[in-house]
């Protein structure tokens, strides 16, 4: 900082402190202490420090100063504040208060403000504003670096379908977190149905049963390399009340916010989310990796998905950013690169049909303000930048303007939405598109080529803009929901007659699985016509091939059954991963249980990892020995598929089942056969029959051979 700049801030202090100097009690509402910061020490994370400046002497009080620490909810001292510290009024004042870590008197959550003390009445009167710890990542276990994904593709996966989640090759996922579902009713509250969780001098009980359910999903997607998005909803249902504000019990909403208004609201909601952080933020992943969170879906429409009670807007906007500043708080607090977001959807200036919504323009202003003015804490965008209207996949035509007066923000001006974040707000704010779906219908109309195009066009803009994180497009597969509303988002298409039952792939899907990979030019050059442009660079500014040469390349071969083998040497049997079934090794043999009642599109088996890269240079042919019992046809559809990092070679050929087979798989061709470090192989009924109650795939003798014969 120059000099001169120095100097008019010593200046504009001098004044401000003067202005200050003695102020009667008796117009104490116009005092003016100004709280300039409130952080834990750099050199003791267990002490908070205080600096502010204010008046040097206020009539009618007892000369000092009180520090107090107030909840959230608290608009002036009462009960539940807590004095922490007294000085001598004066111009300028540092304060210095215990933590008070791990017990009931913790001040991590409260905010901090200073009052003074009438002589007569002895009440103590707020004078100052009001301020939060900034920066409790200083008390973060977990600091490693934010993990980044190879591209910015991203999926709501469908959670019988992780399988199919990884032929994807998702790179990102959102998981719907219910946390009304984790709070434990009076009779759970016991070690058989729940985890006894003490944080802050008190004991909280976790539902097992919901930790396991969301477990399944999250380690699955961390296994599979996706970065995981959790959203954060509550419904009003079991142990979940206590959560909900007090003046929207009983409203039959959807959704609704999280209470801050309450003590036991406030301490239950830090201590849920302190044990989320601590069960999927780990270093170790024993439960897989959550490192965005989503607090609420769509909050600009509060009377459906996230209602508080009858509030005012700026209540409305202030008690969210309470409840988003405790959950950023608690999980900051055990990861400090933790990522916590607002959900807007695309309505900017214009309110949802029906009411009982806001502007997502006014609400991120008025969220934002309610932060910075508090206490400024990093938050993060998770946007839902549908077509508009959502029936009609062709966003390029939407009429939308890139200025404030847009009345919506869909991909066509996506580009507006991040520099207004730029120009406006915090330089780290992060955004990720955590909704977006293209329908295939149209006015009862399929065009799936149309779906697909508009997707393609979508995550190239979003995969050359700086700003956004990823991409994650809203259904796998299409849900009768939506699609009685004209909206057949999905990758497949529903069964009739079913909720969201996987029935046959659209043509987004290969455009999709492809998009981030060295194929992505052949699997969209279709798409240009659609658009109107004779080049993707034309439309998109920086757009480079280039981009997806490091994001691996595909290769396609078959398996044969094979007679003898020659020159072999044997493959650990390193078994780690299961796929639908449920896998159990014995020595060298992997034994595949399937499950009866799964999709039969869907596919079945084991993948095997190694620490130490195999290479195939000299012996380049894989074989190994399957055995395929319960399936009701005569052939299964199986499929051996190699890695090396972000590249993949994958055989397929058609195995007849009932007795044990050798097959074998000639890498010599392949590029990056000398460093393989996963093979998988997958097994489906050929003609997609469902499975007997017997089916088993049973995997021996994975073997490097120099040669093969049929």
């Amino acid at each position: 900082m120059s000099s001169v700049r120095k100097s008019r801030g010593l200046l504009i202090l001098l004044i401000m402190l003067l202005s200050f100097a003695v102020v009667p009690l008796k117009t104490q509402a116009a005092v003016k202490v100004a709280i300039r910061s409130c952080a834990l020490s750099s050199s003791n994370k267990n002490l908070v420090e205080i600096s502010a400046a204010g008046a040097s002497s206020v009539a009618n009080t007892d000369g000092k100063y009180y520090l107090f620490a107030m909840m959230p909810y608290e608009n002036e001292i009462s009960k539940d504040s807590v004095l922490l510290a007294t000085t001598s009024q004066k111009g300028t004042m540092n304060f210095k208060a215990s933590l008070n870590m791990n017990s009931q008197s913790c001040v991590l959550y409260r905010k901090f403000g200073i009052a003074v003390r009438n002589q007569t009445t002895k009440k103590y009167l707020l004078v100052s504003n009001v301020r939060y710890i900034t920066n409790a990542e200083r008390l973060a276990r977990y600091t490693y670096a934010f993990p980044k994904a190879a591209s910015k593709k991203g999926l709501q996966v469908n959670t019988s379908m992780l399988s199919d989640a990884e032929d994807l090759r998702v790179r990102h996922a959102s998981v719907n977190i219910c946390i009304n579902e984790f709070l434990a009713t009076s009779s759970r509250k016991n070690s058989k149905w729940s985890y006894s969780y003490s944080y802050q001098g008190q004991t909280y009980w976790f539902r097992k049963s919901a930790c396991e359910t969301l477990d399944a999903q999250v380690e699955k997607l961390t296994e599979m390399g996706v970065v995981v998005s959790g959203i954060l909803l509550l419904q009003e249902s079991g142990g979940g009340s206590q959560l909900v504000a007090p003046a929207a019990r009983g409203a039959g909403k959807a959704f609704y916010g999280f209470n801050t208004m309450t003590k036991s609201g406030v301490n239950t909601l830090a201590a849920l989310m302190h044990f989320m952080g601590e069960r999927y933020m780990s270093s170790a992943k024993t439960h897989g990796r959550i490192v965005n969170w989503i607090v609420g879906n769509e909050v600009n429409n509060y009377g459906f998905y996230n209602y508080l009670g009858p509030l005012s807007f700026s209540e409305y906007a202030q008690a969210y950013a309470r409840s988003f500043r405790v959950v950023s708080t608690a999980l900051r607090s055990v990861y400090s690169r933790a990522r916590v977001y607002i959900s807007l959807d695309h309505c900017w200036n214009i309110l949802q049909p029906g009411g009982r919504s806001y502007t997502s323009k006014n609400m991120l202003d008025a969220f934002a303000g309610a932060l910075k003015t508090e206490g400024d804490i990093n938050w993060n965008l998770a946007f839902h930048p549908y077509p508009s209207p959502l029936t009609d996949p062709v966003f390029w035509d939407d009429k939308v303007t890139n200025d404030d007066t847009t009345q919506t923000v869909t991909m066509k001006n996506i580009g507006y939405l991040t520099s207004y974040l730029k120009n406006n707000f915090r330089k780290d704010v992060r955004v990720i598109l955590s909704e977006q779906g293209f329908t295939s219908k149209i006015k009862n109309t399929t065009n799936e080529k149309l779906q697909a195009a508009a997707f393609a066009y979508a995550y190239y803009i979003t995969e050359f803009n700086d700003k956004i994180d990823s991409f994650i497009m809203n259904r796998h597969v299409d849900n009768v929901v939506e699609t009685k509303q004209g909206l057949n988002l999905g990758l497949w298409n529903n069964k009739q007659g079913y909720t969201e039952y996987a029935s046959n792939k659209k043509v987004i899907y290969d455009v999709f699985k492809y998009i981030d990979s060295a194929s992505s030019k052949s699997v969209s050059e279709f798409a240009l016509k659609y658009i109107g442009a004779s080049s993707w660079s034309s439309k998109i500014p920086g757009f480079s091939w280039s981009r997806f040469n490091g994001m691996g390349v595909y290769n396609k071969g078959n398996s044969a059954a094979i007679s003898k083998v020659s020159g072999t040497k044997a493959i650990s049997n390193t078994v780690k991963y299961s796929y639908n079934g449920k896998v159990k090794k014995s020595g060298s043999k992997t034994v595949i249980t399937v499950k009866t009642g799964l999709n039969p599109n869907l596919y079945q088996g084991a993948g095997w990892a190694f620490s130490k890269k195999l290479d195939f240079t000299s012996r380049s042919n894989f074989t190994c020995k399957i055995n395929i019992t319960g399936m009701k046809e005569k052939y299964a559809h199986v499929r051996i598929r190699f890695f090396s990092g972000r590249n993949i070679y994958e055989a397929a050929g058609k195995v007849q089942g009932g007795k044990t087979r050798t097959l074998s798989v000639n890498l010599s061709k392949w590029k990056y056969r000398r460093t393989v470090d996963k093979i998988q192989i997958w097994v489906r009924p050929n003609g997609r029959t469902a499975w007997k109650k017997s089916g088993k795939i049973t995997v021996s003798a994975l073997k490097q051979a120099k040669s093969t014969k049929k």
